[in-house]
């Protein structure tokens, strides 16, 4: 993930407990969790914070295992373009959020602005961290069974209320498959292969002027 789309990088959700309005919530917790429809009828959660800075701390943790994996060594396209061969696949990595889209909008009014629609128009293709050569796919495929290049898109409209002195902002990602590689000169990388299976979270921040 790119620092800046996002605050974040984390886990495992943080408590959903509900906490009575005005009430201050521990550090990086929210302080109440709802739910909203989507426009293909899949629900996500709303989370609200007090501060940016809970909200920085809880999109953190939450994403983390994505980060990670991003942070991970990273090889240049360089250092790759003429690499041919030696690719050996060390296993299945797992299920991870990844493709992160995000958008923000802010209300500063003393208001609260009702349903504003936060729409998505994207697609996602497989992807690599390195640069891999032209006989790669025929690897990925004899090795992992799939084949290499696989895109998904999607279109979401997602209704959100936003409270006066608040930003309202979504993300959604999909959960993506991660495929580990190694090269016997470049060294592991990953590849990202997107699934059919999207998802989205809201965050209610309010604003501190």
């Amino acid at each position: 993930m790119k620092k800046g789309l996002l605050f974040f990088a984390v886990a495992a959700l943080i408590s959903t407990s509900v906490f009575s309005s005005g009430v201050s919530a521990k550090s990086g917790q929210p302080y109440k969790v709802d739910t909203v429809q989507t426009s293909n009828g899949q629900t996500a959660n709303v989370y609200y914070f007090e501060s940016e800075r809970d909200a920085e701390i809880f999109q953190k943790k939450k994403y983390s295992t994505a980060t990670a994996l991003e942070n991970e060594q990273q090889l240049s396209t360089e250092k790759n373009a003429s690499l041919t061969g030696g690719y050996t696949y060390t296993g299945y990595h797992g299920n991870i959020q990844h493709f992160f889209k995000e958008k923000k909008v802010n209300n500063k009014t003393n208001a609260p602005v009702k349903g504003v629609k936060f729409d998505f128009a994207e697609q996602r293709s497989t992807k690599t961290s390195a640069s891999v050569s032209a006989d790669f796919p025929k690897i990925f495929k004899a090795q992992v069974g799939l084949e290499y290049t696989s895109t998904h898109t999607y279109t979401i409209s997602i209704p959100v209320d936003i409270p006066a002195q608040h930003y309202g902002q979504v993300l959604t990602y999909n959960n993506t498959d991660v495929y580990k590689f190694n090269h016997v000169v470049a060294g592991g990388f990953n590849v990202y292969y997107p699934t059919e299976s999207d998802s989205y979270d809201i965050y209610i921040v309010k604003i501190r002027n």
